[in-house]
Parts: C-alpha cells; sequence; structure tokens
C-alpha cells in the first residue's frame, strides 16, 4: 500500500457538511477520506443534508480514485444529501475530471 497523497479537512454545521481539498490525490487518498466523511456524516442521517466542497486548492485525481469518488457519491445521495455544491475558480481540467466523477444530471 503507498502513503496517501492527498490533504482534506471536514466540519459539520448545522445540516451542511463543508469540506476542503488540496493536492493531488491518489488511490489511498481517497480510501481514507471516504471512512472519515461517512463518521463525520453519521449525524446528518436521516434528515435533508448538503455538501459545501471546497476544490480551489484541489490538484486532481489519479485515475484510479474516479470509481471510488462514483460510489461514494452514490452513499450519500442514498443516506439524504440533497445538494452537493463544488466551489474553484474557473478551471477546464478540474471541470472536466469532476464532472466525469460527478456529473451534473446525478439528482442533486
Amino acid at each position: 500500500m503507498l502513503e496517501i497523497h492527498g490533504r482534506w479537512k471536514i466540519k459539520v454545521t448545522d445540516k451542511v457538511l463543508m469540506q476542503w481539498f488540496a493536492d493531488s490525490w491518489n488511490e489511498e487518498a481517497i480510501i481514507a477520506y471516504v471512512k472519515e466523511f461517512k463518521a463525520a456524516a453519521a449525524p446528518l442521517m436521516g434528515s435533508d443534508w448538503a455538501i459545501i466542497s471546497i476544490f480551489e486548492q484541489w490538484e486532481l485525481g489519479v485515475p484510479e480514485i474516479e470509481q471510488h469518488v462514483v460510489e461514494h457519491c452514490e452513499w450519500f445521495k442514498a443516506q439524504g444529501c440533497i445538494k452537493d455544491c463544488h466551489v474553484y475558480r474557473p478551471s477546464a481540467v478540474k471541470e472536466m475530471q469532476l464532472e466525469k466523477m460527478i456529473p451534473h444530471t446525478v439528482g442533486l
């Protein structure tokens, strides 16, 4: 197993889960992040809630993260997340990878 490459911070306030992402991500990072996310989101289960994701310092991820992200999005939608907002300055490459993993048409 490789060392985690990628950073994140998660904070829950009321019915909103705020998260910040930084650096480039490998598969080990997404696995650790998902575990931490699920623990942080546990108090939100059973009601409508939202996610605000700040991608300003995120530098994309290796292709191996993509299936994990798709499964993660399916999980949080099934757990009551009704809105998922991504914040970053215009960036064609960020938009391309995010849209591939999390299409705008996923129903959020």
